[in-house]
């Protein structure tokens, strides 16, 4: 806290009103130290940078995620016109595909398969992962997909990604994630995938290393009457379309393993202690379905069948490190 007269850095100001989240002016005044007159100017200047509301001093708080993927909207309004030439060769594109392959020769040196009615994305892994297993995988999700739409196992499939080392990543529309849990709403996507959100994400997609997959109506969010495209040359083309808003996105908060360290650490952390499942998730934010599932990949990683083995093989484990 500064002293009485003496202005506040404008950046060291706002990590302290967001420490506090005061409600008037006059409690900003106490939070940073700085006299009425001497609070409204860092109000004011705070408010034209667009991190926090005021009016009729009162004041309202975003979090900083919200206001990165506000800015990021604002910002790409320009970069949005040039991708809509993108998107109309992209909303073409299957349909023409669909009809080039009808008449196909075989000769091509490309491969065209059309999946139709609603395809679990389970099915599309299992498609791509078995013919050539790619290094990358990216994605467009304009909504979060669902258990239904997954249908796979999401701890193995946390522990595929664990074992090869994909580089799995995933843009999410930010109209879904608003506001949502991460927990929860990224509960059908497998630990270890990169999550970041956007506010341009213009359709379902996927693409690998030499495969795309696209609905057959493009801008559709569901999994349903896909195509997908194997040939190289166009896939990195569309990785080259996907990294323009990769770069652009916002990281989600409060997902994927921090430092490195494997989703369960904390959990088993603390039931090291005797503190139970449950009682531990909550001490860690996380729904007791969360928790269980964490405790279920754990037990997968090491080979045991009973929380006690466990314990022990983790302890074994955490001692090597």
């Amino acid at each position: 806290m500064g002293s009485m007269g003496t202005p506040q850095p404008l950046d060291h100001a706002l990590a302290l009103l967001l420490r506090s989240r005061p409600v008037t002016t006059k409690d900003a005044a106490e939070s940073l130290g700085l006299s009425l007159d001497e609070t409204r100017e860092c109000l004011a200047r705070l408010v034209d940078a667009q991190h926090l509301v005021w009016e009729d001093d009162v004041l309202g708080y975003q979090s900083p995620e919200r206001r990165a993927i506000s800015a990021v909207g604002d910002h790409l309004a320009s970069v949005r016109d040039g991708l809509r030439d993108v998107e109309a060769v992209l909303a073409g594109l299957p349909r023409l595909v669909e009809s080039w392959s009808a008449g196909a020769s075989g000769s091509e040196d490309h491969v065209i398969e059309i999946l139709r009615g609603p395809v679990p994305i389970g099915e599309v892994w299992t498609r791509q992962l078995t013919w050539r297993p790619p290094t990358r995988v990216s994605m467009f999700m304009p909504e979060v997909l669902g258990a239904a739409d997954v249908g796979q196992d999401i701890d193995a499939a946390a522990e595929y990604l664990r074992e090869t080392g994909l580089d799995l990543r995933a843009v999410v529309g930010s109209a879904a994630a608003d506001g949502a849990d991460p927990a929860e709403l990224y509960a059908g996507v497998a630990p270890g995938t990169q999550l970041r959100v956007h506010p341009l994400v213009p359709s379902w997609m996927m693409v690998t290393d030499e495969t795309l997959v696209v609905p057959a109506q493009w801008g559709r969010a569901d999994l349903v009457d896909l195509v997908m495209i194997a040939y190289p040359p166009l896939s990195r083309a569309m990785t080259d379309f996907f990294d323009l808003i990769w770069e652009q996105a916002v990281p989600v908060a409060g997902w994927g393993w921090p430092s490195g360290r494997p989703e369960w650490d904390p959990l088993l952390r603390l039931l090291q202690r005797g503190i139970t499942v449950e009682a531990a998730g909550r001490a860690l934010g996380l729904s007791p379905r969360t928790a269980q599932r964490r405790i279920r990949s754990a037990m997968r990683h090491y080979g045991v069948e009973s929380q006690f083995a466990l314990g022990a093989a983790w302890m074994r484990h955490t001692a090597v490190d």
